[in-house]
């Protein structure tokens, strides 16, 4: 029996093999209209996938700003520096009670 292609299965693997996925991406690519709905279950079964604002302008030159989410482990694996000489903020998650469950909510560039 084949396994079902899912909306998660198909954003996790868009952000394995890219550099994360915002909305409009979902959208064109997937069919996918509510992707924020579907990197809640994500992070519900344990990845870490954080938020990054992007800003910019749209077509009439005004600024917009829009989030890409991004996996953390794809972050610090196309980083040349350590991870721990960048991360500034960190949250805990699920109740962590060491630092191997702490997201970086800022990285340094």
């Amino acid at each position: 029996m084949k396994k079902e292609i899912t909306q998660d299965n198909r954003v996790l693997q868009h952000l394995e093999e890219n550099d994360g996925i915002t909305s409009w991406e979902a959208i064109k690519e997937y069919g996918i209209t509510r992707l924020s709905a579907v990197i809640f279950r994500l992070r519900k079964e344990g990845h870490n996938i954080v938020n990054e604002t992007v800003f910019a302008r749209n077509r009439y030159d005004e600024p917009v700003h829009f989030v890409r989410y991004r996996l953390v482990a794809k972050i610090l694996e196309n980083e040349k520096e350590p991870w721990w000489k960048r991360i500034r903020f960190f949250m805990w998650v699920n109740g962590a009670t060491s630092h191997n469950n702490l997201l970086p909510l800022k990285i340094l560039k």
